[in-house]
């Protein structure tokens, strides 16, 4: 889960840091424009520790999430799961860099197809990619391979 303002706990930590570290704290050691790393820390200790003591059942999770440090291990070849809005973030990075195609797909360890797939999907869901799942598998295998012989 992101540490920014889209995050469950940011208003508490924003909120805690504005207290303890003051309203000018605002631009110095900020994580995601929202509040210090220790008091991200505190605002989500203090959050699992309000779920535990009344035993409140887990938080679903968001498919629209991005995990920002598995984007980026999956940027650099890292075999890593990503969903499947975190594979279009990662896409979109690379795409971005002026990576090919190819060398994407191969980074991710997805089939040509899935990656079209997921990039040509404007509304982020798995609906234009659910067919192609079976080829993803067998095509991961093979970048993985390409990937190896490269490196």
């Amino acid at each position: 889960m992101s540490l920014n303002r889209y995050n469950p706990v940011a208003k508490v930590a924003r909120a805690l840091c504005r207290r303890r570290c003051g309203t000018n704290a605002a631009s110095v050691g900020m994580i995601g424009r929202v509040a210090c790393g220790a008091h991200w820390e505190q605002a989500i200790r203090n959050d699992e520790r309000v779920a535990v003591e009344h035993d409140l059942p887990p938080a679903p999770q968001d498919p629209d999430l991005i995990d920002d440090i598995a984007v980026e291990a999956a940027m650099t070849g890292k075999p890593v799961s990503l969903t499947r809005a975190e594979q279009r973030e990662a896409a979109r990075r690379l795409q971005a860099d002026g990576l090919s195609l190819n060398v994407i797909a191969m980074r991710l360890r997805l089939s040509h197809a899935v990656l079209t797939a997921i990039l040509a999907s404007a509304d982020g869901t798995d609906r234009d990619v659910s067919v192609l799942a079976t080829a993803n598998a067998f095509h991961a295998e093979c970048a993985a391979s390409t990937l190896a012989a490269v490196a």
